[in-house]
Formats: C-alpha cells, sequence, structure tokens
C-alpha cells in the first residue's frame, strides 16, 4: 500500500520526544485533553518530520475536514 510506502520518523522508547508523545497522544483520546494538548501533540510531529511553520500549514491545509480549531499554530 502507499501508507505502508510513506517514511516515519524513528523515535527511541528512552527519550523525552517519546515520553511526551505516548502522553499526549493518551490524553488526546481522553475528554481530559485541551487544545493546548493538541498543538503540543501536533508540533512535535511536526518537528519530527522536520517540518518548518510553512510547511506544517501546508499540511493541515491539505486536510480541509479538520476542524479549523484543531489546526493550531507550531511553537
Amino acid at each position: 500500500s502507499i501508507v505502508g510506502q510513506l517514511p516515519v520518523p524513528l523515535v527511541g522508547r528512552d527519550t523525552p520526544v517519546f515520553a511526551a508523545l505516548t502522553t499526549l497522544a493518551r490524553r488526546a483520546g481522553s475528554a481530559v485533553a485541551d487544545a493546548d494538548d493538541h498543538a503540543r501533540l501536533q508540533a512535535i510531529v511536526a518537528t519530527l518530520y522536520g517540518l518548518d511553520a510553512v510547511q506544517f500549514a501546508h499540511v493541515l491545509d491539505t486536510f480541509p475536514l479538520a476542524a479549523v480549531n484543531s489546526q493550531v499554530p507550531m511553537r
């Protein structure tokens, strides 16, 4: 499949980035998450993929079904 061929950044399990990703991903799937949690999660993932703010904005713009309020700026 096309998705299976996409590059995925590797993050070591013993790194602070991995800990932040897992914590934020768990929160994102629960009622505890807030806009700041979503923003931090998006920013970490964008950084792992090597995207700058302009590139990240372009990626978000390609997802028209994503709620505008979930498309938060990279910090």
